[in-house]
C-alpha cells in the first residue's frame, strides 16, 4: 500500500491487488498543467520510470477509483514507489513508497 500526497492536490491510496494490478482509491488531482502520468519508479527517481501505468486526462479528478495494470516486463524489485509525474516540466507532483 502507498498513500499518495503532493502538489496539485494529489491524493489517494494505492493498493497492490495482485502481481499485475494496482487499485487507487480516492484519487484526487487538480488536472492543471501539461500532460501528467502515473508511473512506477525506484525511490524518488521519477524521471526514469520502471513503467508508465496511465497517462492522466487533463481534467480534475475528485476521489476517483483507478484500476491500472502493471506490465509483465516490470519484474520484482524493479520499482518500489508510485509517482504522479509531468515529463514536460520534470516535476513530481507526488510520490509514495509501497509499504
Amino acid at each position: 500500500m502507498a498513500e499518495l500526497a503532493g502538489t496539485h492536490e494529489v491524493a489517494g491510496k494505492a493498493i497492490v491487488a495482485g502481481l499485475q494490478t494496482i487499485i487507487i482509491q480516492g484519487f484526487t488531482f487538480d488536472g492543471k498543467g501539461p500532460q501528467t502520468d502515473l508511473r512506477l519508479v525506484q525511490g524518488s527517481d521519477a524521471g526514469n520510470p520502471a513503467a508508465i501505468l496511465l497517462v492522466l486526462e487533463q481534467r480534475p479528478y475528485a476521489n476517483e477509483f483507478l484500476l491500472v495494470r502493471i506490465p509483465a516486463s516490470v519484474g520484482p524489485g524493479a520499482a518500489d514507489s508510485l509517482a504522479v509525474y509531468c515529463a514536460e516540466t520534470g516535476e513530481t507532483y507526488g510520490v509514495s513508497k509501497f509499504q
